[in-house]
Protein backbone atom coordinates (compact mmCIF):
# COMPACT_ATOMS: atom_id res chain seq x y z
CA UNK A 1 0.00 0.00 0.00
CA UNK A 2 2.78 2.40 0.88
CA UNK A 3 6.20 2.36 2.48
CA UNK A 4 4.87 3.71 5.79
CA UNK A 5 2.69 0.62 6.50
CA UNK A 6 2.93 -0.14 10.22
CA UNK A 7 1.27 -2.58 12.60
CA UNK A 8 -1.18 -1.28 15.21
CA UNK A 9 -1.85 -3.34 18.34
CA UNK A 10 -4.64 -3.07 20.90
CA UNK A 11 -3.83 -0.38 23.45
CA UNK A 12 -1.26 1.23 21.16
CA UNK A 13 -1.03 4.86 20.07
CA UNK A 14 0.92 5.87 16.97
CA UNK A 15 1.73 9.28 15.53
CA UNK A 16 2.18 10.33 11.94
CA UNK A 17 1.92 13.11 9.41
CA UNK A 18 0.08 12.69 6.12
CA UNK A 19 1.54 15.87 4.61
CA UNK A 20 3.07 14.87 1.29
CA UNK A 21 2.39 11.15 1.94
CA UNK A 22 1.70 8.85 -1.02
CA UNK A 23 -1.83 8.71 -2.41
CA UNK A 24 -3.50 5.90 -4.22
CA UNK A 25 -6.06 3.70 -2.47
CA UNK A 26 -7.81 6.14 -0.14
CA UNK A 27 -11.28 7.58 -0.42
CA UNK A 28 -10.14 11.13 -1.30
CA UNK A 29 -7.13 12.71 -3.00
CA UNK A 30 -5.00 13.38 0.06
CA UNK A 31 -1.92 11.90 1.67
CA UNK A 32 -2.73 8.57 3.29
CA UNK A 33 -1.20 6.37 5.97
CA UNK A 34 -2.06 2.68 6.31
CA UNK A 35 -1.84 0.33 9.29
CA UNK A 36 -2.45 -3.37 9.71
CA UNK A 37 -4.26 -4.44 12.86
CA UNK A 38 -2.37 -6.85 15.09
CA UNK A 39 -4.96 -9.31 16.34
CA UNK A 40 -4.59 -11.31 19.56
CA UNK A 41 -2.93 -14.68 18.69
CA UNK A 42 -5.96 -16.73 19.75
CA UNK A 43 -8.32 -14.70 17.57
CA UNK A 44 -6.02 -14.52 14.55
CA UNK A 45 -5.58 -18.32 14.45
CA UNK A 46 -9.17 -19.24 15.32
CA UNK A 47 -11.70 -20.30 12.73
CA UNK A 48 -14.66 -20.66 15.11
CA UNK A 49 -16.33 -17.36 14.24
CA UNK A 50 -15.01 -15.44 17.26
CA UNK A 51 -14.80 -11.67 17.06
CA UNK A 52 -13.34 -8.76 18.96
CA UNK A 53 -14.63 -5.20 19.00
CA UNK A 54 -11.92 -2.58 18.46
CA UNK A 55 -12.15 1.20 18.52
CA UNK A 56 -9.84 3.43 16.50
CA UNK A 57 -9.63 7.13 17.27
CA UNK A 58 -7.84 10.28 16.17
CA UNK A 59 -9.41 12.24 19.07
CA UNK A 60 -6.29 13.84 20.46
CA UNK A 61 -4.82 17.29 20.89
CA UNK A 62 -1.94 16.00 18.75
CA UNK A 63 -4.23 15.62 15.71
CA UNK A 64 -4.07 18.84 13.70
CA UNK A 65 -6.51 18.35 10.82
CA UNK A 66 -9.95 17.04 9.85
CA UNK A 67 -9.38 13.28 9.74
CA UNK A 68 -11.17 10.39 8.09
CA UNK A 69 -10.73 6.76 9.20
CA UNK A 70 -11.64 3.67 7.16
CA UNK A 71 -11.23 0.01 8.15
CA UNK A 72 -10.99 -2.75 5.54
CA UNK A 73 -11.03 -6.52 5.74
CA UNK A 74 -8.60 -7.63 3.05
CA UNK A 75 -6.02 -5.59 1.17
CA UNK A 76 -7.36 -2.53 -0.69
CA UNK A 77 -4.43 -2.75 -3.14
CA UNK A 78 -6.08 -5.76 -4.79
CA UNK A 79 -9.25 -4.71 -6.59
CA UNK A 80 -12.27 -6.57 -5.28
CA UNK A 81 -10.29 -8.18 -2.43
CA UNK A 82 -11.18 -5.67 0.28
CA UNK A 83 -14.43 -4.96 2.09
CA UNK A 84 -14.87 -1.72 4.01
CA UNK A 85 -16.16 -2.74 7.45
CA UNK A 86 -16.24 0.66 9.10
CA UNK A 87 -15.44 4.31 8.69
CA UNK A 88 -15.71 7.68 10.36
CA UNK A 89 -15.47 11.28 9.33
CA UNK A 90 -16.74 13.84 11.83
CA UNK A 91 -17.47 12.17 15.18
CA UNK A 92 -19.53 13.68 17.99
CA UNK A 93 -17.57 11.36 20.32
CA UNK A 94 -14.68 13.86 19.97
CA UNK A 95 -16.15 16.60 22.12
CA UNK A 96 -13.11 18.90 21.91
CA UNK A 97 -12.99 18.72 18.09
CA UNK A 98 -15.86 16.96 16.27
CA UNK A 99 -13.94 17.06 12.95
CA UNK A 100 -11.81 14.19 14.28
CA UNK A 101 -12.75 10.53 13.89
CA UNK A 102 -13.76 7.52 15.99
CA UNK A 103 -14.82 4.16 14.54
CA UNK A 104 -15.68 0.88 16.29
CA UNK A 105 -15.66 -2.36 14.29
CA UNK A 106 -15.99 -6.07 14.95
CA UNK A 107 -12.82 -7.89 13.88
CA UNK A 108 -13.62 -11.52 13.10
CA UNK A 109 -11.44 -14.59 13.37
CA UNK A 110 -10.49 -16.65 10.37
CA UNK A 111 -7.17 -15.30 9.24
CA UNK A 112 -8.34 -12.18 7.40
CA UNK A 113 -6.02 -9.18 7.52
CA UNK A 114 -7.48 -5.83 8.56
CA UNK A 115 -6.18 -2.50 7.28
CA UNK A 116 -6.80 1.00 8.65
CA UNK A 117 -6.60 4.15 6.54
CA UNK A 118 -5.90 7.58 8.03
CA UNK A 119 -6.40 10.50 5.65
CA UNK A 120 -7.88 13.96 5.45
CA UNK A 121 -11.56 14.58 4.90
CA UNK A 122 -12.52 16.67 1.86
CA UNK A 123 -12.78 20.41 2.31
CA UNK A 124 -15.93 22.50 2.08
CA UNK A 125 -17.48 22.63 -1.37
CA UNK A 126 -15.26 19.84 -2.70
CA UNK A 127 -12.00 21.62 -1.91
CA UNK A 128 -8.89 19.47 -1.53
CA UNK A 129 -8.66 17.18 1.47
CA UNK A 130 -6.72 18.20 4.55
CA UNK A 131 -3.34 16.76 5.53
CA UNK A 132 -1.26 17.03 8.68
CA UNK A 133 -0.14 15.53 11.99
CA UNK A 134 -2.28 12.95 13.77
CA UNK A 135 -2.33 10.53 16.67
CA UNK A 136 -4.18 7.22 16.22
CA UNK A 137 -5.18 4.99 19.15
CA UNK A 138 -6.59 1.47 19.07
CA UNK A 139 -8.48 0.12 22.10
Amino acid sequence: LNPTLQTLACGATVSGDTTGAPRGYGLFPSGEHWYTLELPPGLAASSNGSSLQVTLSTCSGATAFDTLLAVYRGCPAFEGAAQMVGGSDDSPACAADPTLSVVTVDVASGGDAYFVLVQGAPGEGGAGAAEGRYELTMT
